[in-house]
C-alpha cells in the first residue's frame, strides 16, 4: 500500500487548516497499528494536527503492514507451502516475475530449467503443457 489513509477530525478540513497541498507532512503514530487509530500529523510548515487513520478492520491493518493485499497473500501462501519449484527456459523472460516475488516474499525455492530440446520430454508433464511453472 504505501500510503496510510488519513481523514480530518470532524468540523476540519485541508482549508481549515490553511493547508494548502505543497506541503509535505510526518506522521507520529504509536508502534501498533490499531483499527481507526488517532495520530499527529505534523507539516512541513509547521501546523500540527489530528487525523483518524482510515484502517476499519483488522485485514486493512494487516495489508497495510505487508505493503499491500498482493504481497499480503503472498506471504499467506507461501507460508502454507514449504517446497516450491520454477520450471523455466533459461532466458530472461516471464519467469522472472516469479523469482521476484519468491525472493521478495522470503519463500525457499528451486529452479528447473529446460532447453528447447528438452522441453518436448517435459510438456506433458506441465499444467496447461506449458511454462514458466511454479
Amino acid at each position: 500500500m504505501g500510503i496510510l489513509p488519513l481523514q480530518f477530525k470532524e468540523g476540519e478540513s485541508g482549508q481549515s487548516l490553511g493547508l494548502t497541498g505543497s506541503e509535505t507532512f510526518t506522521i507520529e503514530r504509536d508502534a501498533k497499528l490499531t483499527v481507526n487509530q488517532t495520530v499527529t500529523v505534523k507539516s512541513s510548515t509547521g501546523k500540527s494536527f489530528q487525523c483518524m487513520t482510515r484502517l476499519d478492520t483488522e485485514p486493512e491493518i494487516a495489508y497495510y503492514t505487508n505493503g499491500g493485499i498482493l504481497q499480503y497473500v503472498l506471504r499467506k501462501l507461501i507460508a502454507q507451502t514449504t517446497d516450491y519449484k520454477l520450471h523455466y527456459f533459461p532466458f530472461y523472460g516471464r519467469a522472472e516475475p516469479l523469482r521476484m516475488m519468491l525472493t521478495h516474499a522470503g519463500a525457499d525455492w528451486d529452479e528447473a530449467e529446460y532447453t528447447f530440446d528438452q522441453w518436448p520430454k517435459y510438456k506433458e508433464s506441465m499444467p496447461n503443457g506449458q511454462m514458466p511453472c511454479l
